[in-house]
Formats: C-alpha cells, structure tokens, sequence
C-alpha cells in the first residue's frame, strides 16, 4: 500500500471545491492502481409531466454526453412533454449546472445522438430531425431533403447564448447522424446511416454511388460551421463498397491530422484493404474499422475485427485505435494474455496504428455473459492527448448477475421489476477502466439502481486528468446521488469517478415521502427505510447522531461509526406529524466524505383524525313491553 493525503481546496460553503491528493513514497518501476471512487452523482433535471412508469420522474433522459479537458460536462436531454426537443446542459467539474438551453419544439423533432466540444468551448450536436426543425441562414441545407427524417447538425456558442450553424444534411431517403467529433480548427466530422442512393457527396469523394437504394449505408462527412452554404461541406462519401450493407449507428473518431475512423457493422462485401487485419473465422461480416484519408478520397487502410458490433471507438496520438462492443460468435478473436478470453461476451480491443494486428483483444464478461448481448458496451472513451498504450473506460449494459468486479463502486446486480417499453428486461450499467495493453482491468464495477433497470444507453467520457464520467437512464429513484436531488429529476443520470482514494457516501434514495399519517393526538408513525453507501475506496467516519431540521421525524439505525469501503448500512426513518397537512424536512449525515453531508429530502402528510373508544363494548337490556318507555 502507498500512503496518501487527500486536500481539499476552495469554498467551505459548497460553491467551488477541488479534492486532490498527494502520495507517500513508492516504487516507480512498478504500476501504481488506485482504486476508483464515485466524485458526485446527480439527477438530470427535468420537466414534470410523466411521474409514472415509464418515465418515473419527469420526461427528460440522456441522449449523448461528453466531457472536455478541464472536467466541464455537457449532456443532451430528450425532453418528451415541454414546449422543446431536446436540452442542452453543462456542468462544472463538481457537478454544479453552468447552463441549460433547449432548442426545437413540440411540432419540430428531433435525437441528438453525438456531442463533441472545441477547444474554444462550443459545443456541437449531431443527430436526426424532421421537417420544420430550426436551421440557420449558413445552412448547407436550410430544409429538410426528406419527408421523413435527415441528418441534423448544430453549434452552439460557449456561452449558450448563440446557435452559430445549424444545418439538415441528407437526400430523399431518411438519415441519420450516430456520432461526431470535432478538431482543434473547429471543424465537425461526422458519420452515421441512410437509406438514400441520393446523398450529397463531394467530388474527390471516395464512394459516390452505393448501389442499390433503401438498404442501409454508411456516411462520413466534415462540414465547417465558420462557412456557409455549399462551402462550409468539406467533404461528403459513402463508406464501403457498392450495395454493401450496413448496420445503423456507426461510430467516430479523429486523430490530430484529421483523419477519420469509423466503426461499424456490415454484412459482406465491406471491403478490407490488403495488409490490414482480418479475422479468418468460421463467421461472415461483422465489425469493421475504416480510416479514411485527411480529404476522403481514398481508404487509407479497412480491417475486419470479426463477428460482432462496435459501439465505441477512440485514438490515441499514435493513432492506434480502440474498438468496444457486443460479439456476435464464440470465436470472436482475442489475443494471448488478455484480460479476459475465455467468456464471449462483451469484447474490447486496441488495432495498430497501421491496421495490420491486434496489440489486444479481451472479453468483459463473467460465465454466464456468453455471445450476443448479455453483456454490451455501448461507449468508450480514452484521456484527451493520450500518445499511446492508452486506458480505456467501456461503459455498457449487462443482464448478467456474475458480472466481473474488480475494485468496485457498486458491487450489486440489483433487483430489478421491467419496466416497458424503455426498460423492458432487467438490466444493470456497468463501467470498467482497462488498463494499458488490456492485460487487466483497473476496475470493474455495476453502477446504477439496485431495484430500478437501466436503459440500453450507458456513456462514458473522460478528461485531460483521467476522470472517467457515466451517463445513463434510470428508471427509479436509487440511482448513486450524491448532490442535492433537483426540483424535478428525470431519468437522467451523470457521475464523476476519480482515482484519488476517498470514502463517498451516498443516501439510497435521496428522497423519503411518507403517506398520509395522523398527528400525534392520535398514535400515527410510519416507518420508510433508506439505505447509506460508502462508494469510495476508504472507510469513511460517519458521526451521530445524523441531524434533523424537525422533531417531526426521527431515526434509528445500523451504521457503524466507520464504514468501511463498499460498506451498506441501514436506516429507518419515522414519520410522527405534529401538525397536519404538508409536513417537510431533511436528514443530514455528516461524514468524512469530500461532498458532506449526505441530505436526504423528507415529505409526508399529516392527517387530522382522533380515535374514538368506547366503554364498554358491548351493552345488554332486559325485557322491555312493546310500546312503553
């Protein structure tokens, strides 16, 4: 073990604070591994509207996020009863709501599904929109080129005060855009699916003519806001090879030259340049990376990974690229001393830079994970400037309750009840750091509900210190927060993991609402029970007694003094009304955790009742004449 000193700098009075830390003395020849702990999680705020299954809160969930170098997040909400399409929100380093914008409205549509951000700080949204959604007089397209729905791109100024360009990229079948990114010029790049034989494509473009109409087919394109019209598309291509298949939603990335890779599924006849790598399996198409050429013009290499679907791609500064997603096929490949290789379920994987070999390629899930999507990743992301032999964060779902842990947050599959149509199997997120090389895993971790399903959208983003931040749906109220629950809380969910070694403690849920109890003339108490959680990775020192702002409501409880870890400990809240009608008020748990205390809101009704009793119960008369007194 390595002794530390965790320092906290900044206001006291929660408004700006910074926890660092610094470490004893150890050996450098060897790799040091420090065990994650959960910063802060919160609620997404929402709209109320929706406060039944399926949107258990309000109406707003998480569509894409992503986060910069200094640890600022930016998050799109879909927002499904206000007067908007869809919110755009970013969050400071510790959590706090810097801005919020919405853009659209109720009769204009529109799913953001990729977020990228300059190094300026504009934030730049890419997706799918129907007719009559805002554009810009800069437009490449200022209408919609499809009845049904087009690509959709749009920027948006640092400060939230501007939308600089925003534009419908498509032909006359639909399209959509799954994924962006954006270089240090400011330039957006692009990938996603069209139906359409008809899309814009430039000139020097690579692949003009995809073949057959209304099968799916795979676009790249890179467009620069800082110009109009038909000037601001630097390039647009089709991606394959004619009357080549694909599956929707490919994925995206750059290097410093602005070369792009895609990730995507296709069905035979992809095309595979000579020399890169190729899996010789027993399966037929698969997953593939293609990098394109800095204008578009020609496949620099395309490399078949095998039977499988990514969902996350990133790279390095050497541009060797990493590739997360579900396996379609036990022989999905992996490489000799890998993390995990004998479970197919799950894959993780690092190409050369060159797209001729695999330098690792590791399965993620435990016995029961085996093949398709028991265990799947949906995201993954690398630390911003990272040269090379990078760690790589893989967020994802799992259906599995022997998901491997390694130094968890949450060591828990959870207890789930469905809840349809957005939540329809009982599903947990998961979260592992990989380390360089893929060789192990620096964590491995559920992170979500323990009795409310998460939905199949789990993303993960890291900053320039390697904080790792999750994003996804939760459809309950026992998602890990650890700031103080907004007004109205959507499904959304978004926590900060660090690898400075602290305890976190968290109340499960943050808000307790009593049924309606009588005042205390009468003899009304009613019992709720909440749970508290360390998910940091020390022991923390929890003081009592926890403190109330009302003699209304009391407390009793198994907490130790410390507790340890991972450690759980239960605590049941009593409800005694003094008074009747709206009753409020809050639980405080001070402990030594960086964000104390944990505050749990508290509601309840009291009712106004008295018990009548009466003595004695039962009374017996003698015989009486009819009709006498």
């Amino acid at each position: 073990e390595v002794q530390y000193a965790l320092i906290q700098s900044g206001n006291q009075d929660g408004a700006e604070r910074t926890l660092s830390f610094r470490l004893g003395k150890y050996d450098h020849s060897r790799p040091l591994v420090i065990d994650p702990v959960l910063v802060y999680g919160l609620n997404i705020p929402g709209n109320p509207g929706y406060s039944s299954p399926p949107y258990y809160f309000a109406d707003t969930s998480i569509s894409a996020m992503t986060a910069d170098v200094q640890g600022n997040t930016y998050v799109v909400a879909s927002v499904r009863s206000s007067n908007a399409s869809f919110s755009v929100l970013k969050f400071d380093s510790t959590g706090k709501l810097i801005w919020n914008v919405s853009l659209g409205s109720q009769s204009s549509s529109a799913s953001p599904a990729g977020i990228a951000v300059s190094s300026k700080g504009a934030v730049y949204l890419a997706g799918s929109a129907w007719p009559n959604f805002p554009t810009t007089p800069n437009a490449f397209q200022s209408n919609s080129p499809s009845s049904s729905y087009s690509g959709y791109v749009a920027v948006i100024s640092s400060d939230a005060t501007t939308l600089q360009y925003a534009s419908y990229f498509g032909g006359s079948g639909s399209a959509s855009i799954s994924s962006a990114a954006v270089d240090t010029l400011g330039r957006l790049y692009v990938t996603g699916t069209t139906t359409g034989s008809d899309l814009p494509t430039t000139p020097s473009a690579y692949l003009r003519d995809p073949g057959q109409a209304g099968q799916y087919y795979t676009f790249a394109a890179k467009i620069d806001p800082s110009l109009s019209a038909n000037a601001s598309l630097i390039y647009s291509t089709y991606v394959g090879s004619s009357g080549a298949n694909t599956n929707p939603s490919p994925r995206l990335a750059i290097d410093a030259t602005g070369n792009a890779y895609i990730a995507t599924n296709a069905a035979t006849g992809y095309p595979v340049t000579n020399g890169a790598y190729q899996y010789d399996g027993i399966s037929a198409g698969g997953a593939y990376v293609t990098k394109l050429s800095a204008d578009a013009s020609a496949l620099t290499y395309s490399a078949y990974l095998g039977p499988g679907n990514p969902e996350g791609i990133a790279v390095d500064g050497t541009g060797e690229v990493y590739v997360a997603g579900y396996v379609a096929s036990a022989d999905f490949p992996t490489t000799l001393g890998a993390y995990q290789t004998t479970y197919p379920g799950g894959f993780a994987l690092e190409l050369s830079g060159d797209g001729t070999n695999l330098i690792y390629s590791t399965f993620l899930s435990g016995p029961s994970g085996y093949v398709y999507n028991s265990v799947t990743p949906t995201s993954l992301a690398i630390q911003p400037g990272c040269k090379s032999a990078c760690a790589a964060a893989i967020a994802g779902f799992t259906s599995t309750t022997d998901f491997p842990l390694i130094k968890p947050i949450q060591s828990f599959y959870g207890n789930f009840s469905p809840v349809a149509p957005y939540y329809p199997s009982s599903i947990a997120g998961f979260l592992v750091n990989l380390a360089p090389n893929g060789t192990n895993a620096n964590y491995s971790t559920y992170l979500g509900g323990e009795s409310s399903p998460t939905s199949y959208s789990p993303i993960v983003a890291m900053d320039g210190s390697g904080n790792v931040y999750f994003a996804s749906n939760i459809a309950g109220p026992d998602a890990p927060v650890s700031l103080p629950t907004v007004q109205n809380p959507g499904e959304g969910f978004l926590a900060k993991i660090s690898s400075a070694a602290a305890p976190a403690v968290i109340a499960i849920p943050s808000q307790v609402v009593f049924n309606s109890v009588q005042v205390v003339h009468s003899t009304g108490t009613m019992t709720n029970a909440l749970e508290l959680r360390n998910v940091g990775s020390v022991a923390a020192a929890v003081t009592k007694p926890f403190v109330f702002n009302s003699t209304e409501f009391s407390e009793t409880d198994n907490c130790p003094a410390s507790l340890p870890a991972g450690g759980i400990c239960n605590v049941n809240l009593n409800f005694t009304p003094a008074f009747s009608g709206q009753r409020t008020g809050t639980l405080k748990v001070p402990s030594t955790a960086a964000i104390s205390p944990a505050i749990v809101s508290i509601s309840g009704v009291g009712a106004d009742g008295y018990n009548a009793v009466v003595t004695p119960t039962s009374i017996a008369f003698g015989d009486v004449v009819l009709n006498t007194p």
